[in-house]
């Protein structure tokens, strides 16, 4: 395109030239260059080394706070020269959520980032949007009082259990359950199955079934509860709890309440934690979470348009999908 000229560094300056003939020889080796012509970026055809094309994408996975983001360059064509992470420089408007380190992004704050990307040698660009999550779990812990007969919401003994919502870009496994992000899961021990034909005698941990009894059956409607936000560690230690607990149950020894009381004494401070002793029944549980300091009742249940219900027999995870609206 620059037909006779060439490029010629000398120290921090470039400029074109006629000729060789106009740098002297002892440079000419060192720090000339021509342009390169077709035959040296090649076709398609030939593995030589061509630039990037706008047609390259750029994907990012979203993270917790806390991480670096795993930016990842799918180059076209695929044997780009002078495109790996080093060849592009990286802009933000978010700089109050994100650490940056040449090319190393660490996510300090939440909300949404807005990245772009440029090649140095070709100028194109690329924007990419990363959400950064908390990296934490709320833990909830409720309990629904008996009801008599004649109640229209439906009777039942009463119940207690527990919920875990993620506030992760991760997924985690909750006992045998795996936790997807942004979901939640509940947590329950129940003495009898569902459907005896699928799930034999077993008694022990559910999951999502308090969603199911509530969607189906009209169960569960009215409860009190505590939370408070806890981190992977804690729930990983849960999830350790549930997976050597998962087909203990006993009516007078070891039902719903104690399953609900062990598990949330495991994961919070002792100035928050409750008494077992002497505590058999929801309605007992209902009674100690209405005398903490942050305490809830009434009905936040969100049915999704699908509930995944599961229980763990001992071998496999027993899982069903059930279309609530379907």
């Amino acid at each position: 395109k620059h037909n006779g000229r060439y490029l010629h560094l000398s120290e921090e300056t470039v400029s074109t030239v006629d000729g060789y003939g106009a740098v002297g020889s002892e440079l000419r080796g060192a720090c000339t260059w021509r342009f390169a012509s077709d035959s040296y970026y090649g076709t398609s055809s030939l593995n030589t080394k061509r630039e990037l094309t706008s047609g390259f994408s750029i994907t990012c996975d979203d993270v917790d706070v806390g991480e670096e983001l795993n930016i990842e360059f799918n180059n076209i064509p695929t044997d780009t020269w002078l495109a790996d992470e080093s060849d592009f420089t990286y802009t933000t408007p978010d700089v109050e959520k994100v650490s940056i380190d040449g090319y190393t992004w660490t996510s300090v704050a939440t909300g949404n980032v807005a990245i772009t990307i440029t090649h140095k040698l070709t100028g194109i660009s690329k924007t990419i949007d990363v959400d950064i999550y908390a990296g934490t779990f709320d833990l909830y812990i409720f309990s629904s009082r008996a009801s008599g007969e004649n109640e229209d919401a439906g009777s039942h003994m009463g119940h207690s259990w527990l919920k875990v919502t993620s506030h992760s870009a991760h997924s985690i496994n909750v006992g045998h359950h795996e936790l997807l992000s942004n979901e939640f899961v509940t947590v329950g021990s129940f003495m009898d199955p569902v459907d005896t034909e699928i799930d034999g005698d077993f008694s022990g941990i559910w999951y999502n079934r308090e969603i199911y009894e509530y969607a189906v059956n009209d169960k569960y409607i009215n409860y009190v509860y505590t939370y408070i936000t806890v981190d992977k560690s804690t729930i990983e230690q849960m999830s350790e709890f549930l997976c050597v607990n998962y087909n203990e149950y006993n009516l007078a020894i070891y039902n719903c309440v104690h399953l609900a009381i062990d598990v949330w004494n495991m994961c919070v401070d002792s100035n928050a934690q409750f008494s077992s002793f002497l505590v058999f029944t929801p309605d007992q549980l209902a009674d100690m979470i209405e005398k903490t300091p942050n305490h809830y009742s009434g009905n936040t249940h969100l049915v999704p348009p699908i509930i995944y219900l599961e229980h763990y027999d001992g071998t496999i995870l027993q899982k069903r999908e059930i279309n609530i609206f379907g």
